[in-house]
């Protein structure tokens, strides 16, 4: 027999004649992990009882006792499998040449036949990298495409309508606030009682160019009324808000005044035109104000044109109580509007 069988033979009884730890010394030399799994058992066993002890119905305790048991089960099993791991990481591991293969060497190992004197290396060749070949390219590329791939550009065509589009005189409605719920439409014209399905169910509303939309509490124009100029309305407002029983859809006066009752185009109206300009009952009720364009409107504090006067030119005054009379900056109009002059620039 010769030297090389006899010394592999001598590490193999080596190997056989170590101590190889047990269970118990692996769990007293990692006693820490253990009291800490026990800790955690612990703690998880008096939160159940409390829980337990919580809780009135016999179907959810035995649910609760359950899930405490698969979840003892787990952590022990858990405990089980950390502690065999270590036990085996401890392990010397197979006798080889240059060590053991484990935690007491990683340098390699070496297997024999048992029968023939050679020695076979396994684990101590050198990693090869691949090498990757890149391709030989000529110094000129003919990258020319063939044919068209991208086509050519062609003009847009551009149609003109000829004439005048027709402005709208539909106004458009709707159920909730910005435009959204069920839609409703109104043409020009008077809507002394609106259909039971829309009734108290407005919020928003598109006003076409050129018209106004006033909208009333209560049928047969009653009640507290607002009026809408041209443009998109969100929101009508909680004044009338799921409060309308009447409507009137007209064209934007372009030659008359109008006086409002009330501040931010709310209440009744009164339409003022060069040829009239009595109040009436209108008397010390003025608080907003529309001029057309080219127009100015001179309002009084007095009858028959007398007394402070104030100027108006083309626009609206959405609250006009708080604005000084022009002959007298330092008083202010309130309501005290009497009489008033529509006149063209």
């Amino acid at each position: 027999m010769s030297k090389e069988l006899n010394n592999i033979l001598n590490k193999e009884n080596q190997y056989i004649q170590q101590d190889i730890p047990g269970f118990f010394s692996t769990v007293a030399k990692y006693h820490w992990q253990t009291i800490l799994f026990l800790i955690v058992i612990v703690v998880f066993v008096i939160i159940l009882r409390e829980a337990n002890s919580r809780l009135l119905f016999p179907e959810t305790k035995s649910l609760l006792n359950w899930f405490g048991f698969l979840v003892l089960a787990n952590l022990m099993i858990t405990y089980l499998i950390m502690i065999t791991y270590r036990q085996v990481k401890n392990q010397p591991g197979l006798p080889g040449p240059d060590g053991y293969q484990g935690q007491f060497g990683d340098q390699g190992y070496s297997q024999n036949c048992g029968v023939c004197e050679t020695e076979i290396n396994t684990m101590t060749l050198p990693f090869e990298e691949p090498t990757i070949k890149q391709p030989v390219l000529p110094e000129k590329l003919d990258l020319k495409p063939r044919g068209n791939l991208i086509p050519p550009e062609k003009p847009p065509k551009i149609t003109f309508s000829t004439g005048k589009i027709p402005a709208s005189d539909i106004t458009y409605m709707w159920q909730h606030s910005s435009f959204r719920g069920n839609k409703y439409v109104f043409k020009e014209g008077n809507y002394p009682t609106i259909a039971k399905n829309i009734n108290n169910r407005i919020s928003s509303l598109i006003v076409p160019d050129n018209y106004w939309t006033t909208l009333y509490q209560d049928s047969l124009f009653r009640g507290r009324s607002i009026t809408f100029f041209e443009g998109r309305h969100r929101y009508v407002g909680n004044y009338i808000n799921d409060r309308t029983s009447s409507v009137k859809v007209y064209k934007k006066p372009i030659t008359q005044a109008v006086l409002f009752s009330g501040v931010n185009q709310r209440g009744t109206q009164l339409w003022i035109s060069t040829e009239n300009s009595t109040l009436n009952t209108f008397n010390k009720k003025v608080k907003a104000i529309y001029v057309p364009d080219g127009y100015t409107l001179k309002v009084y504090d007095k009858i028959n044109f007398k007394g402070r006067y104030k100027t108006f030119k083309n626009g609206f005054y959405p609250n006009i109580t708080r604005l000084k009379w022009d002959s007298d900056p330092k008083i202010n109009l309130n309501t005290n509007i009497y009489s008033c002059i529509l006149e063209k620039n």
